[in-house]
């Protein structure tokens, strides 16, 4: 979703929400017209776990179209995968959706990739799941 580095912070945030708000309506037109599709829905959200995009997909439009957000984590526990070396802030904003049909093919939560060298790919560290 938009980033969050703007000249004008409110409007890259509203932008943010009415793009989560088009997925949730995708969402929402997929569950209805393919009920039982397993769904994957992941990527950088530009927001953590609690902010307003990320609610809008776990509460989706419909019962039948809301998501449930996986929560992996790195081989010490922790879920950030993003460090603002300016704020000092660790921050979630790569992030896993799946649908109730996926959900029952779940193998765990995933995990992060925290490796030494993850850095040298991205300055956000990669999620996974695992499905069976």
């Amino acid at each position: 979703l938009k980033s969050r580095v703007s000249e004008n912070e409110g409007a890259a945030t509203a932008l943010r929400k009415q793009e989560a708000h088009t997925l949730a309506q995708h969402i929402q037109h997929i569950a209805r017209t393919q009920p039982g599709i397993p769904l994957l829905v992941f990527g950088d959200w530009n927001d953590g776990p609690a902010d307003a995009t990320p609610q809008i997909l776990q509460q989706g439009l419909s019962a039948d179209a809301a998501l449930r957000r996986l929560s992996p984590r790195d081989s010490r526990g922790e879920e950030w995968t993003l460090y603002f070396k300016r704020g000092r802030e660790y921050c979630i904003y790569d992030q896993i959706f799946v649908n109730p049909a996926l959900r029952d093919r779940m193998r765990g939560q995933g995990g992060i990739i925290d490796s030494g060298d993850f850095a040298k790919a991205s300055d956000h560290r990669a999620i996974w799941c695992d499905l069976r």
